[in-house]
């Protein structure tokens, strides 16, 4: 009986091709619309991260001790004899500035990250192609290096494999041993590359520390005080002068602030105009076929069964609807990933596809069925088929159904208009930063970055390196001027200042 049903509806869905294809259009976009915002609020919410078992993971930031008397490797001495909670440690070097790989005719500019060896398997990352480091990669002659997927995509087109292919990091060789998911990162991460760096005597320390089965963060927090308490009795220091600071690498507790509630607002809207055009304009069809319902009605037909045949009709459209709709949505998915420039890449939200996406564009679906099909079916089977088949060429519309006409199309008004409005201030504020006065005209303005080594034992003045190397830039023909500057780091809580008068040495406090 089920499948009489499917067939009666699927044949007459066919006579109508137009509007089946105006239905499922309309039906698609809107859940490709809905879909694809709420990709990007999911994204904001739950970003998928490829690791094992994130909420596990804990960095270890050392504040204290900025003499630096006790060495980092002391202190990773301190942590293994100290912490009984944890199952592995791992360390990494805050890149500094971007850095510029080459392959080939192919660059970029990223920032690279410092790790040790045992770094990916302490994440649980798993590479998409080649591997991640082991520790001969130490010592290897050529300094092995592992890229995520979008570095790899642009430094090698057309599928090739980066897998054992040598590249260049500020003109030094490497050789690439993994590609890694993008969404390997931590929230808030933006590295690219990651290379074997050794680890120093003195610097930030920073730990990131995978809690064991059965532990808890209190736990680990106590522990580091204890051991914190041991390296400034070391240094010399008041015990409450140095201190661990623990931060869970995968923020649980996420917090809704007011952009998150508006994409909640437009993935509403955007379903409720879809609903209610389509719900207007199955009603008018309703409407027109009242005379061949009536007519069903007068050979037999129950109320329950015109119900029953509308609503399959429906099913049928929301299916192909569904369909079409979540292959738009991986299509925008695409082209969105690969419109997004590279520079700003680390700052736009990316729609994810994920089961939670899928659900969502089940519900949607299901509320729009409602909407389309269910509740006009219910108000157009309430047919009299003897009014109706002596109105004789009668339409069957009257006053309540105009009534519903305008009601359906003041929603869709208001929604389409409370929606363009949005749209329209969000395209003016985008346009207004592009035209952010800065007090000069930087159209004829370019910057790049240098890595600076020096020979060892040579000493020179950063005025002196920074006065060449822009004297060498205005040299370049087509420069009208140049200037350069430099980041400094700052050495044992002191900087110096050369002046005139000389150079002067200030503390600082940190």
């Amino acid at each position: 009986m089920k499948f009489d049903a499917i067939r009666v509806a699927a044949r007459a869905l066919r006579k109508q091709p137009a509007f089946v294809s105006a239905v499922v259009v309309s039906l698609a976009l809107g859940i490709a619309v809905n879909t694809t915002m709420y990709g990007v609020l999911d994204a904001l919410i739950k970003p998928r991260v490829d690791m094992r078992d994130p909420s596990r993971l804990y960095r270890a930031a050392f504040f204290g001790d900025y003499h630096w008397t006790v060495s980092n490797q002391a202190r990773d001495a301190a942590l293994m004899t100290g912490l009984h909670s944890y199952e592995s440690i791992t360390r990494s070097e805050q890149g500094f500035g971007d850095q510029l790989i080459e392959h080939g005719e192919r660059a970029r500019m990223t920032p690279v990250e410092g790790v040790a060896a045992n770094y990916f398997d302490v994440l649980g990352v798993q590479p998409l192609a080649g591997r991640t480091f082991i520790g001969a990669d130490s010592a290897a002659g050529i300094r092995p290096i592992v890229i995520d997927e979008t570095l790899a995509e642009q430094l090698f087109p057309a599928g090739r494999s980066p897998i054992d292919a040598r590249i260049t990091i500020n003109l030094e060789p490497r050789i690439v041993v993994g590609v890694i998911s993008s969404s390997s990162l931590a929230p808030g991460e933006h590295f690219s590359a990651w290379q074997i760096e050794p680890e120093p005597a003195a610097g930030m320390y920073v730990r990131l520390i995978r809690l064991r089965p059965g532990a808890t963060p209190q736990q680990l927090d106590r522990e580091l005080q204890v051991i914190s308490a041991r390296i400034a009795a070391t240094a010399g220091e008041p015990a409450n002068g140095d201190a661990f600071r623990l931060h869970q690498l995968m923020d649980p507790d996420f917090q809704f602030k007011p952009i998150h509630f508006g994409l909640v607002a437009a993935v509403v809207a955007v379903l409720l105009v879809a609903c209610a055009n389509l719900a207007n304009i199955q009603l008018a069809r309703g409407i027109a076929r009242r005379r061949e319902l009536a007519l069903r009605s007068a050979l037999g037909a129950t109320r329950q069964r015109l119900v029953v045949h509308l609503l399959t009709e429906s099913l049928l459209l929301g299916a192909g609807g569904l369909l079409l709709g979540l292959l738009l949505t991986y299509w925008v998915s695409r082209l969105l990933h690969a419109s997004i420039p590279p520079s700003i890449g680390g700052y736009i939200v990316e729609p994810q596809l994920s089961w939670r996406v899928l659900v969502f564009a089940l519900v949607a679906t299901m509320v729009c069925l409602i909407a389309v099909g269910l509740l006009p079916s219910i108000r157009v089977s309430r047919t009299d088929p003897n009014e109706l088949l002596k109105s004789g060429a009668g339409t069957g519309a009257t006053r309540g159904h105009r009534r519903s006409y305008a009601i359906l199309i003041g929603v869709e008004i208001a929604l389409a208009l409370a929606l363009s409005s949005f749209a329209a201030i969000t395209v003016r504020t985008s346009m207004h930063i592009k035209d952010f006065k800065y007090g000069y005209d930087t159209r004829p303005l370019a910057t790049g970055q240098l890595s600076m080594r020096s020979a060892t034992g040579r000493v020179r003045a950063y005025s002196d390196v920074l006065a060449s190397i822009a004297a060498q830039v205005r040299a370049v023909r087509g420069v009208e001027d140049a200037a350069a500057q430099s980041y400094m780091m700052v050495d044992k809580s002191t900087i110096t200042v050369d002046d005139p008068s000389g150079p002067r040495e200030f503390a600082i406090r940190c």
